[in-house]
């Protein structure tokens, strides 16, 4: 009997030692769930996941590594990783903060970071909580692979022959991209465009025909909503600048807004770069990136023309088009209305046959 207590705290010993002792220090965002020195808590809104990610012995972890690739080291040995906290958006790891503390638990300060295809950057709290921000509310809809998650009123209708399916997103959610089994039929070019119903004809899998109404947000001057708020300018009068009746709060917040705006346009730059180095065949990964940051791709080759435009010059506040698509020899294609429904009518035609 004494034998068999004698293996059992040999094993309890073994476990305390690959839990809190082992010599390694590095969180692998790749393998959090089969780390037995972290705990992982998980909380999911539609397709962001948010999982933190809390070692067992405080202080013990100094790096955060995504496989091969380091993002964080810390500074010391008097430093240590207090916790991660994870945002997966459709699946992917597209931002984390990583909390450091010092070994008597006192909280230093916060790194957060952004992945953009292949690499991370470390951005400010600001720009992190607006990507956040993004996540929560924008969706990407893959119409081969829909799933219900409460985004959309969805009513189907059968007045001619084949199937019709029409997706509306609910207030809280902006539908900003559009594709079929992974491949782009549309995608907001940034956020002064939203889809706001969309019309499936014959089964979601198997469609070949699509159309769209799509909003297209500008100020009153015509300015789009993006270009609005990157804009970041006083307002003259005379030739000088207006004065502000209130000029401290009010300016203290304009200051910050522009900071904010600049830290955002250094970032923009740094992605236009990465994306400068993929391959033509390499897929930029367009659906998991916010409007906020979708404007790099406007000179960006690709095989698919999915950014749509308004009208040359917007005058009103609010203008909203139709978009037809249609896939042909497996490539969507935008098409006029006139090709959209010839095309309609006569998958209507054969299905009454």
């Amino acid at each position: 009997m004494s034998r068999i207590y004698m293996n059992l705290i040999f094993i309890i010993l073994i476990c305390f030692k690959k839990l809190v002792l082992s010599d390694d220090d590095t969180i692998d965002l790749l393998d959090l769930h089969n780390d037995p020195g972290i705990i992982n808590t998980s909380e999911k809104k539609g397709p962001l996941e948010t999982i933190k990610s809390i070692p067992v012995s405080r202080n013990k972890y100094k790096t955060v590594r995504e496989a091969d690739k380091i993002i964080y080291e810390c500074s010391g040995d008097n430093e240590g990783i207090d916790y991660v906290t994870v945002q997966k958006y459709y699946g992917k790891i597209k931002l984390i903060n990583i909390t450091i503390s010092t070994e008597d638990y006192y909280e230093t300060e916060n790194k957060f970071f952004f992945k953009f295809i292949h690499n991370w950057y470390l951005i400010d709290q600001d720009i992190y909580e607006m990507i956040f921000d993004g996540f929560l509310t924008e969706r990407n809809m893959d119409i081969y692979n829909f799933q219900d998650d409460g985004t959309f009123i969805i009513e189907e209708h059968n007045l001619h022959g084949l199937k019709g399916t029409v997706f509306l997103p609910k207030e809280e959610f902006q539908l900003v991209g559009v594709l079929h089994n992974g491949k782009p039929i549309w995608m907001s070019k940034d956020q002064s465009f939203k889809c706001t119903s969309l019309i499936v004809h014959g089964e979601l899998q198997s469609t070949i025909l699509v159309n769209a109404n799509v909003k297209y947000e500008t100020d009153e001057d015509g300015d789009t909503v993006s270009e609005k708020e990157e804009s970041g300018h006083h307002e003259l009068k005379d030739g000088k600048e207006a004065e502000q009746k209130e000029p401290c709060l009010p300016g203290l917040l304009e200051k910050l807004e522009i900071m904010k705006n600049e830290k955002l346009e250094e970032l923009k730059e740094k992605l236009k770069e990465e994306l400068k180095s993929l391959s033509p065949d390499e897929d930029p990964e367009i659906m998991y990136i916010p409007t906020l940051l979708r404007s790099i791709f406007e000179d960006h080759h690709s095989e698919q023309e999915c950014q749509e435009t308004a009208s040359a010059e917007p005058t009103q506040s609010l203008l909203c088009q139709q978009v037809f698509y249609e896939k042909i020899n497996e490539k969507w294609t935008k098409v006029s209305k006139s090709e959209f429904y010839t095309k309609l009518n006569e998958l209507d035609e054969e299905m009454l046959k």
